[in-house]
């Protein structure tokens, strides 16, 4: 018997005053929990009762040691990124943007099972999409509006559109789930296929503006140790499934030295037990050899 499709409802509207949303997460029961985002097995390694300054810690409370100040980001008009609050979850983004894009191309039409799987993957990344904008929401907006109103006036507008689009590709999804085998249901998979590329795109564009033009601007005119407060306080409110979700995302998306810099600083700064944790996370979503790297580079156990 078919299990039914994860339905995905269209999160609250963000005020127009531009203050953040109370909540700006879908509205139905039906939306998978935070626990269902990954893979459970991975999720499991961290412990789900930490506190904000535990979560704070995981992430470390400063810039590595052993940054190298020279290779610091530079955008394209030569601004210098110093501190970049978007690149490791924009780049987890990226990611699961085109593997679901790709994944709703290659569904079979005929196979029930995995039209609802695809429906649901779809919810998951409107939940991992819409709780990125709630956290930008909470603890960047105010600043963006502060230092580059235009661009804040941007952010605004932008994160209605594409909650807009969420909701559509939640009812293409569900409308693929649901559809009969045969001549519906790939019409109704490549209607989805086609509006997830299209909404792509458009989201490319939203976090590009926000990595080449906010990031640089922010970094202009607040010192690291500020823009370093504004990433605690994100981290600090993100629960610990999310994170974990976040962090199965973030892993296999990253290069050898992005994961040491994002481990390396939850191995100085997390208790023992929490970031054993995070290496047995590490080692469920990373493949073999990218498992090693890493963990030659932190000193732990490398995969057996």
């Amino acid at each position: 018997m078919r299990r039914p499709p994860s339905r995905v409802q269209h999160p609250h509207d963000r005020l127009a005053s531009g203050a953040p949303s109370a909540a700006t997460v879908p509205t139905t029961a039906d939306v998978p929990d935070s626990s269902t985002f990954a893979s459970s097995a991975p999720i499991t390694g961290l412990p789900l009762a930490m506190s904000s300054e535990v979560r704070t810690g995981l992430f470390g409370t400063g810039p590595p040691a052993d940054r190298d100040d020279a290779a610091m980001e530079t955008i394209t008009d030569g601004s210098t990124v110093t501190f970049d609050l978007y690149k490791d979850i924009h780049k987890a983004i990226r990611a699961e943007l085109f593997d679901v894009t790709r994944t709703a191309g290659t569904t079979d039409p005929g196979a029930d099972d995995d039209r609802v799987a695809l429906a649901e993957r779809v919810a998951r990344l409107v939940r991992l999409l819409v709780s990125h904008a709630e956290h930008e929401d909470a603890h960047m907006q105010d600043l963006i509006v502060r230092h580059v109103p235009l661009l804040g006036q941007r952010v605004e507008a932008e994160h209605v559109a594409l909650d807009a689009r969420m909701l559509g590709l939640g009812t293409l999804a569900n409308a693929a789930a649901d559809a009969r085998t045969g001549a519906p249901a790939r019409g109704r998979l490549h209607d989805l296929y086609l509006e997830l590329a299209s909404f792509t795109s458009a989201y490319l564009d939203h976090i590009d503006m926000e990595e080449r033009q906010i990031m640089p601007a922010l970094c202009s005119v607040m010192p690291v140790p500020a823009l370093l407060d504004v990433h605690q306080a994100i981290v600090g409110s993100i629960p610990p499934p999310e994170m974990a979700e976040s962090l199965a995302l973030m892993l296999p998306a990253q290069n050898v030295d992005d994961r040491t810099e994002l481990l390396g600083g939850m191995q100085a700064g997390a208790p023992p037990e929490v970031f054993a944790g995070v290496v047995g996370l590490a080692r469920s979503v990373l493949a073999a050899r990218d498992f090693d790297a890493v963990a030659t580079r932190l000193g732990v156990t490398a995969s057996a």
